[in-house]
């Protein structure tokens, strides 16, 4: 019995289990958005942009998504003017 509470302390760390389920949150949202593929007619905000604005780094979101870190920052850039454009309409 102690066996078994002493590996339940030496568990996952905390970082590396959220890290897991918001890969999974995130893998599910672009794959629900590539069904909807513009279906609606509305754009939906950039899966980078989200992750930026809850304060992950570049590094961090480009290792969710599997994309270069200057790639989404490039992302993040064109999606923030984009929005900024849009709300100036």
């Amino acid at each position: 019995m102690a066996a078994v509470r002493r590996a339940a302390a030496e568990s996952i760390p905390l970082d590396k289990v959220m890290s897991a389920i918001l890969g999974v949150l995130v893998a599910e949202r672009e794959d629900r958005l590539a069904s909807l593929d513009g279906k609606n007619g509305i754009e939906p905000k950039k899966t980078e942009l989200i992750l930026a604005n809850s304060g992950l780094s570049v590094h961090q979101i480009g290792e969710l998504l599997d994309k270069k870190p200057d790639t989404v920052q490039k992302t993040i850039t064109r999606a923030r003017a984009k929005s900024t454009t849009g709300a100036e309409s």
